[in-house]
Protein backbone atom coordinates (compact mmCIF):
# COMPACT_ATOMS: atom_id res chain seq x y z
CA UNK A 1 0.00 0.00 0.00
CA UNK A 2 3.00 2.17 0.79
CA UNK A 3 4.49 2.04 -2.56
CA UNK A 4 1.25 1.93 -4.58
CA UNK A 5 0.16 5.33 -2.44
CA UNK A 6 3.85 6.96 -3.84
CA UNK A 7 3.24 5.98 -7.14
CA UNK A 8 0.00 7.37 -7.23
CA UNK A 9 1.48 10.56 -5.94
CA UNK A 10 3.87 10.17 -8.37
CA UNK A 11 1.80 9.75 -11.40
CA UNK A 12 -0.64 12.66 -10.28
CA UNK A 13 1.95 15.42 -9.23
CA UNK A 14 1.53 19.01 -10.68
CA UNK A 15 -1.66 18.10 -12.53
CA UNK A 16 -2.98 20.72 -10.80
CA UNK A 17 -6.11 19.22 -8.96
CA UNK A 18 -7.06 17.39 -5.99
CA UNK A 19 -8.59 13.87 -5.57
CA UNK A 20 -7.67 10.45 -6.29
CA UNK A 21 -6.46 9.26 -10.06
CA UNK A 22 -7.74 6.20 -11.09
CA UNK A 23 -5.38 3.99 -12.41
CA UNK A 24 -4.15 0.47 -11.54
CA UNK A 25 -0.82 0.22 -10.80
CA UNK A 26 2.25 -2.34 -10.60
CA UNK A 27 0.05 -5.79 -11.34
CA UNK A 28 0.99 -9.32 -12.63
CA UNK A 29 -1.75 -10.26 -14.74
CA UNK A 30 -5.01 -10.68 -15.87
CA UNK A 31 -5.42 -12.92 -12.62
CA UNK A 32 -4.29 -10.17 -10.41
CA UNK A 33 -6.83 -7.51 -12.09
CA UNK A 34 -9.79 -10.08 -11.42
CA UNK A 35 -8.50 -10.50 -7.98
CA UNK A 36 -8.32 -6.81 -7.25
CA UNK A 37 -12.06 -6.39 -9.06
CA UNK A 38 -13.15 -9.18 -7.01
CA UNK A 39 -11.89 -7.33 -3.40
CA UNK A 40 -12.41 -3.80 -4.24
CA UNK A 41 -13.77 -1.77 -1.14
CA UNK A 42 -14.71 1.07 -3.01
CA UNK A 43 -17.70 -0.54 -4.93
CA UNK A 44 -17.95 -3.78 -3.45
CA UNK A 45 -19.41 -6.36 -5.95
CA UNK A 46 -19.57 -3.73 -8.42
CA UNK A 47 -23.07 -3.20 -9.18
CA UNK A 48 -23.67 -0.23 -10.73
CA UNK A 49 -20.85 -1.35 -13.61
CA UNK A 50 -22.88 -3.04 -16.48
CA UNK A 51 -21.69 -5.10 -19.15
CA UNK A 52 -22.85 -3.80 -22.95
CA UNK A 53 -24.60 -7.35 -22.88
CA UNK A 54 -26.87 -6.58 -19.50
CA UNK A 55 -27.83 -2.45 -20.35
CA UNK A 56 -31.20 -2.25 -20.64
CA UNK A 57 -33.72 0.38 -21.41
CA UNK A 58 -34.67 0.68 -17.58
CA UNK A 59 -31.15 1.70 -16.82
CA UNK A 60 -31.38 4.83 -18.77
CA UNK A 61 -32.75 7.97 -17.38
CA UNK A 62 -36.88 8.51 -18.30
CA UNK A 63 -36.22 11.41 -20.35
CA UNK A 64 -33.43 9.38 -22.27
CA UNK A 65 -35.16 5.92 -23.00
CA UNK A 66 -34.39 5.75 -26.57
CA UNK A 67 -32.89 2.96 -29.22
CA UNK A 68 -30.93 6.03 -30.38
CA UNK A 69 -29.44 6.39 -27.33
CA UNK A 70 -28.29 3.00 -26.48
CA UNK A 71 -27.10 2.31 -30.18
CA UNK A 72 -25.05 5.73 -29.10
CA UNK A 73 -23.68 3.95 -25.92
CA UNK A 74 -23.01 1.16 -27.85
CA UNK A 75 -20.72 3.14 -30.78
CA UNK A 76 -18.91 5.21 -27.85
CA UNK A 77 -17.85 1.47 -26.02
CA UNK A 78 -16.60 0.15 -29.64
CA UNK A 79 -14.11 2.60 -29.53
CA UNK A 80 -13.22 2.86 -25.58
CA UNK A 81 -10.11 0.95 -25.12
CA UNK A 82 -7.58 -0.88 -22.52
CA UNK A 83 -4.17 1.25 -22.05
CA UNK A 84 -1.59 -0.79 -20.44
CA UNK A 85 1.44 1.48 -20.17
CA UNK A 86 4.59 -0.77 -19.05
CA UNK A 87 6.19 2.34 -18.34
CA UNK A 88 6.73 5.46 -15.87
CA UNK A 89 9.03 8.43 -17.73
CA UNK A 90 11.90 9.73 -16.00
CA UNK A 91 9.99 13.04 -16.70
CA UNK A 92 7.15 12.65 -14.99
CA UNK A 93 7.40 15.84 -12.45
CA UNK A 94 7.89 14.52 -8.61
CA UNK A 95 6.98 16.30 -5.66
CA UNK A 96 6.11 13.37 -3.06
CA UNK A 97 8.38 15.03 -0.33
CA UNK A 98 11.45 17.35 0.53
CA UNK A 99 14.36 16.86 -1.75
CA UNK A 100 16.70 14.10 -0.62
CA UNK A 101 14.39 13.04 2.10
CA UNK A 102 13.94 9.18 2.38
CA UNK A 103 10.14 9.31 0.13
CA UNK A 104 11.98 11.73 -2.01
CA UNK A 105 14.75 9.16 -2.90
CA UNK A 106 12.06 6.49 -3.07
CA UNK A 107 9.66 8.06 -5.39
CA UNK A 108 12.68 9.47 -7.96
CA UNK A 109 13.48 5.16 -7.75
CA UNK A 110 10.02 4.79 -8.78
CA UNK A 111 10.53 4.89 -13.00
CA UNK A 112 10.91 2.97 -15.06
CA UNK A 113 9.15 -0.85 -16.28
CA UNK A 114 6.22 -0.01 -13.66
CA UNK A 115 2.93 -1.36 -15.64
CA UNK A 116 -0.48 0.84 -15.11
CA UNK A 117 -3.60 0.34 -16.63
CA UNK A 118 -6.26 2.90 -17.17
CA UNK A 119 -9.01 3.58 -20.47
CA UNK A 120 -8.98 5.87 -23.30
CA UNK A 121 -11.30 6.82 -26.51
CA UNK A 122 -10.07 6.39 -30.31
CA UNK A 123 -11.33 9.65 -31.70
CA UNK A 124 -10.65 8.79 -35.61
CA UNK A 125 -8.08 8.15 -38.02
CA UNK A 126 -5.33 10.70 -37.72
CA UNK A 127 -5.18 13.12 -40.27
CA UNK A 128 -2.23 14.77 -42.80
CA UNK A 129 -0.78 16.85 -40.62
CA UNK A 130 0.00 14.31 -37.98
CA UNK A 131 1.63 12.19 -39.94
CA UNK A 132 5.21 12.37 -41.49
CA UNK A 133 5.58 10.98 -45.52
CA UNK A 134 6.97 7.48 -44.62
CA UNK A 135 3.58 7.15 -42.54
CA UNK A 136 1.14 8.16 -45.23
CA UNK A 137 2.71 5.77 -47.85
CA UNK A 138 2.78 2.76 -44.91
CA UNK A 139 0.04 0.00 -44.97
CA UNK A 140 -0.44 0.38 -41.11
CA UNK A 141 -3.25 2.02 -39.92
CA UNK A 142 -2.97 5.41 -37.95
CA UNK A 143 -4.97 7.04 -35.24
CA UNK A 144 -5.98 9.09 -32.72
CA UNK A 145 -6.90 8.41 -29.40
CA UNK A 146 -7.66 10.96 -26.29
CA UNK A 147 -6.85 10.14 -22.44
CA UNK A 148 -5.89 11.46 -18.68
CA UNK A 149 -2.55 12.91 -19.29
CA UNK A 150 -1.92 10.89 -15.60
CA UNK A 151 -2.75 7.63 -17.63
CA UNK A 152 0.24 8.27 -20.60
CA UNK A 153 2.17 11.14 -19.70
CA UNK A 154 4.64 11.66 -22.56
CA UNK A 155 5.98 9.77 -25.80
CA UNK A 156 8.01 7.35 -24.04
CA UNK A 157 5.07 6.27 -21.95
CA UNK A 158 2.93 6.16 -25.32
CA UNK A 159 5.76 3.60 -26.69
CA UNK A 160 5.10 1.58 -24.13
CA UNK A 161 1.23 1.23 -24.16
CA UNK A 162 -0.41 -1.43 -25.19
CA UNK A 163 -4.08 -0.42 -26.61
CA UNK A 164 -7.03 -3.19 -26.09
CA UNK A 165 -10.04 -3.08 -28.67
CA UNK A 166 -13.10 -5.13 -27.99
CA UNK A 167 -12.20 -6.34 -24.45
CA UNK A 168 -15.85 -6.99 -23.55
CA UNK A 169 -16.82 -10.31 -22.32
CA UNK A 170 -14.97 -11.25 -18.45
CA UNK A 171 -15.12 -14.71 -19.93
CA UNK A 172 -13.37 -14.14 -23.16
CA UNK A 173 -10.67 -12.61 -24.33
CA UNK A 174 -10.58 -14.22 -27.95
CA UNK A 175 -12.33 -11.01 -29.63
CA UNK A 176 -9.74 -8.77 -28.12
CA UNK A 177 -8.10 -6.68 -30.81
CA UNK A 178 -4.28 -4.76 -30.26
CA UNK A 179 -2.68 -1.57 -31.19
CA UNK A 180 0.12 0.58 -29.96
CA UNK A 181 1.15 3.71 -28.93
CA UNK A 182 3.43 6.06 -31.40
CA UNK A 183 3.65 9.75 -29.95
CA UNK A 184 1.62 12.19 -27.71
CA UNK A 185 0.94 14.77 -29.94
CA UNK A 186 -0.64 17.04 -26.87
CA UNK A 187 -0.46 17.04 -23.74
CA UNK A 188 -2.04 19.54 -20.88
CA UNK A 189 -0.92 18.52 -17.20
CA UNK A 190 -3.75 21.54 -15.60
CA UNK A 191 -6.41 20.01 -17.72
CA UNK A 192 -5.04 16.35 -17.71
CA UNK A 193 -5.86 15.93 -21.08
CA UNK A 194 -3.19 14.03 -23.43
CA UNK A 195 -3.62 13.10 -27.21
CA UNK A 196 -1.85 10.29 -28.78
CA UNK A 197 -0.93 9.33 -32.07
CA UNK A 198 -1.55 5.47 -32.55
CA UNK A 199 -0.55 2.83 -35.10
CA UNK A 200 -2.04 -0.66 -35.75
CA UNK A 201 -1.60 -3.54 -38.34
CA UNK A 202 -4.71 -5.36 -37.65
CA UNK A 203 -7.35 -5.89 -40.38
CA UNK A 204 -10.34 -5.76 -37.67
CA UNK A 205 -8.94 -2.78 -35.79
CA UNK A 206 -8.58 -0.89 -39.55
CA UNK A 207 -11.45 -2.29 -40.93
CA UNK A 208 -13.74 -0.52 -38.17
CA UNK A 209 -11.67 2.83 -38.41
CA UNK A 210 -12.22 2.85 -41.84
CA UNK A 211 -15.77 1.75 -41.89
CA UNK A 212 -17.90 4.86 -43.20
CA UNK A 213 -20.27 4.63 -40.59
CA UNK A 214 -17.65 5.55 -38.18
CA UNK A 215 -16.58 8.36 -40.05
CA UNK A 216 -20.36 9.40 -40.54
CA UNK A 217 -21.33 9.16 -37.07
CA UNK A 218 -18.24 11.52 -35.79
CA UNK A 219 -19.20 13.78 -38.61
CA UNK A 220 -22.15 14.40 -40.80
CA UNK A 221 -25.17 12.99 -38.55
CA UNK A 222 -23.80 14.22 -34.96
CA UNK A 223 -23.37 17.52 -37.27
CA UNK A 224 -27.42 17.72 -38.53
CA UNK A 225 -27.89 17.96 -34.96
CA UNK A 226 -24.83 20.24 -33.74
CA UNK A 227 -25.89 22.97 -31.36
CA UNK A 228 -24.36 25.94 -32.49
CA UNK A 229 -23.08 27.33 -29.44
CA UNK A 230 -22.13 24.91 -27.50
CA UNK A 231 -20.36 27.06 -24.89
CA UNK A 232 -23.75 28.29 -23.67
CA UNK A 233 -24.79 25.62 -22.27
CA UNK A 234 -21.71 25.03 -19.81
CA UNK A 235 -21.38 28.62 -18.80
CA UNK A 236 -19.94 28.84 -15.02
CA UNK A 237 -23.59 30.18 -13.58
CA UNK A 238 -25.36 27.74 -15.42
CA UNK A 239 -28.25 25.22 -13.72
CA UNK A 240 -27.46 21.90 -13.95
CA UNK A 241 -30.83 19.65 -14.22
CA UNK A 242 -30.79 16.49 -12.19
CA UNK A 243 -32.57 15.04 -15.60
CA UNK A 244 -28.92 15.77 -17.16
CA UNK A 245 -27.81 12.40 -18.34
CA UNK A 246 -24.07 10.98 -18.23
CA UNK A 247 -22.26 7.66 -19.00
CA UNK A 248 -19.10 6.69 -18.57
CA UNK A 249 -17.18 3.52 -19.87
CA UNK A 250 -14.28 2.12 -18.67
CA UNK A 251 -12.32 -1.24 -17.78
CA UNK A 252 -12.63 -1.37 -14.09
CA UNK A 253 -9.44 -2.22 -12.07
CA UNK A 254 -8.06 -2.98 -16.04
CA UNK A 255 -11.19 -5.64 -16.18
CA UNK A 256 -13.97 -6.21 -19.15
CA UNK A 257 -15.93 -2.84 -20.46
CA UNK A 258 -18.10 -1.85 -18.19
CA UNK A 259 -21.31 1.09 -18.45
CA UNK A 260 -21.94 3.35 -15.18
CA UNK A 261 -24.83 5.55 -15.88
CA UNK A 262 -25.04 9.45 -13.60
CA UNK A 263 -25.75 13.10 -13.47
CA UNK A 264 -23.84 16.05 -14.18
CA UNK A 265 -23.50 17.99 -10.58
CA UNK A 266 -21.97 21.17 -12.11
CA UNK A 267 -19.79 22.36 -15.32
CA UNK A 268 -17.44 24.71 -14.27
CA UNK A 269 -14.85 27.20 -16.53
CA UNK A 270 -11.51 28.54 -15.17
CA UNK A 271 -9.14 30.27 -17.10
CA UNK A 272 -11.11 29.07 -20.14
CA UNK A 273 -11.72 25.45 -19.48
CA UNK A 274 -14.45 23.38 -19.23
CA UNK A 275 -15.01 20.70 -16.14
CA UNK A 276 -17.18 18.68 -15.78
CA UNK A 277 -17.95 17.43 -11.75
CA UNK A 278 -20.64 13.97 -11.99
CA UNK A 279 -22.08 11.38 -9.83
CA UNK A 280 -21.63 7.81 -10.84
CA UNK A 281 -19.58 5.04 -10.06
CA UNK A 282 -15.92 4.70 -11.23
CA UNK A 283 -13.21 2.54 -9.72
CA UNK A 284 -9.17 2.26 -10.12
CA UNK A 285 -8.71 1.49 -14.21
CA UNK A 286 -11.48 4.32 -15.15
CA UNK A 287 -8.74 6.49 -15.67
CA UNK A 288 -9.24 8.37 -19.27
CA UNK A 289 -12.44 6.62 -20.23
CA UNK A 290 -15.10 8.78 -21.83
CA UNK A 291 -18.00 10.50 -19.68
CA UNK A 292 -20.50 11.52 -22.37
CA UNK A 293 -23.13 14.15 -21.82
CA UNK A 294 -26.62 13.98 -23.29
CA UNK A 295 -28.59 17.48 -21.42
CA UNK A 296 -31.90 17.34 -20.18
CA UNK A 297 -33.05 19.50 -23.54
CA UNK A 298 -31.95 17.09 -26.08
CA UNK A 299 -34.30 14.90 -27.65
CA UNK A 300 -32.11 12.32 -28.90
CA UNK A 301 -33.54 11.10 -32.61
CA UNK A 302 -30.40 11.56 -34.75
CA UNK A 303 -27.42 11.70 -32.47
CA UNK A 304 -28.22 15.03 -31.26
CA UNK A 305 -25.58 15.71 -28.91
CA UNK A 306 -23.62 18.27 -28.01
CA UNK A 307 -20.28 18.34 -29.60
CA UNK A 308 -16.43 19.92 -29.79
CA UNK A 309 -13.74 20.01 -32.54
CA UNK A 310 -11.21 17.61 -31.73
CA UNK A 311 -8.55 19.28 -34.25
CA UNK A 312 -10.04 18.84 -37.31
CA UNK A 313 -12.84 16.20 -36.83
CA UNK A 314 -15.79 17.47 -35.45
CA UNK A 315 -16.52 14.88 -32.47
CA UNK A 316 -18.30 13.27 -30.12
CA UNK A 317 -19.05 15.22 -27.10
CA UNK A 318 -16.55 13.79 -24.69
CA UNK A 319 -13.99 14.00 -21.96
CA UNK A 320 -11.50 11.70 -20.28
CA UNK A 321 -12.53 11.00 -16.31
CA UNK A 322 -9.75 12.32 -14.40
CA UNK A 323 -10.24 12.11 -10.71
CA UNK A 324 -12.42 10.56 -7.63
CA UNK A 325 -12.80 13.14 -4.55
CA UNK A 326 -13.75 12.27 -1.22
CA UNK A 327 -17.62 13.26 -1.37
CA UNK A 328 -18.30 10.63 -4.16
CA UNK A 329 -18.26 12.91 -6.63
CA UNK A 330 -16.04 13.07 -9.86
CA UNK A 331 -14.24 14.85 -12.34
CA UNK A 332 -13.10 15.07 -15.47
CA UNK A 333 -10.25 16.53 -17.52
CA UNK A 334 -10.82 20.01 -18.49
CA UNK A 335 -10.95 21.20 -22.01
CA UNK A 336 -11.85 23.96 -24.16
CA UNK A 337 -14.97 24.59 -27.08
CA UNK A 338 -13.62 26.87 -29.63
Amino acid sequence: DGCHKIIKSLIMSNLGNDGECQLEVDFVDEGDLDGRYKTCLKNPGHKEFLSLTSLQFKDLHEHHRTPCTLDFIYHVAQFTVRLVVDFISPDRPCHCGQENTSQDRQCKCLRGNIRHVGSGLVTGLAGPDELTPDMRDSTKTYFMMVTAAHVIFDTSEAQKTEIEFFYDDPHDRSTVRKAFGLRVLNTNLEADFSEVLCLTEDHVISGKLNNPKFKRKLSDEIRLSLIRSPSDSFQKERKTSSQDFTFHISHPHGTSKKVTLGNIVSADTRQGHYQLIYSLATCRGSSGGPVCVIPENIYITIYKLIIYKFRNLESIFSVPHARHHDNNLNSSSSWTLY
